[in-house]
């Protein structure tokens, strides 16, 4: 969440909304909103023993504002680094779509399992956001949204992006 939040920090609310026609990848507010919505359900799990990542807010003044974004990313990063190993080996039900006519299937897991798919999920949000941001002309790290192992890859082999 540190790219992320470092990326909103620089984007005034024209360039958090925008939607290149280029990319066709929505708006940089939009993939923000999606991952909070993802951290906060997994959250909630931790309390409660479900979790329904397909039960999400849209439209919300996170995905506008970036200020509110920055306030919300603070705010849940913070209830992360408060759940503990023990409450992280818990087992979980994960409740999750897997047609569009609306019915949940439910699925086993545990709680460090739903932390490494947020984790990539993430990652994977951030190449999208990436890819609007540089059509934006905005300058990101040359490893924005670059899966850890990509890294290692790369550095491993000599390459350089």
């Amino acid at each position: 969440m540190t790219q992320l939040s470092d990326l909103v920090r620089l984007l005034d609310e024209e360039q958090y909304n925008a939607k290149p026609e280029s990319t066709k990848c929505g708006a940089i507010g939009g993939h923000v909103r999606h991952l909070l919505d993802h951290l906060v359900a997994w959250l909630g799990g931790v309390d409660h023993g479900t979790v329904n990542y397909d039960d999400r807010q849209r439209d919300t003044s996170v995905e506008h504002d970036p200020t509110a974004a920055l306030h919300a990313i603070k705010h849940h990063t913070a209830r992360l680094a408060e759940v503990s190993d023990e409450q992280l080996a818990n087992p979980v039900t994960v409740l999750t779509s897997m047609t569009s006519c609306g019915s949940l299937v439910s699925l086993p897991s545990t709680h460090a399992r739903e932390l490494a798919f947020i984790f990539s999920h993430t990652i994977h949000h951030n190449a999208i956001i990436g890819t609007i941001a540089r059509a934006l002309d905005i300058d990101l790290p040359d490893n924005f949204g670059t899966a850890p192992s990509t890294i290692a890859y790369r550095n491993q082999n000599g390459c350089a992006r």
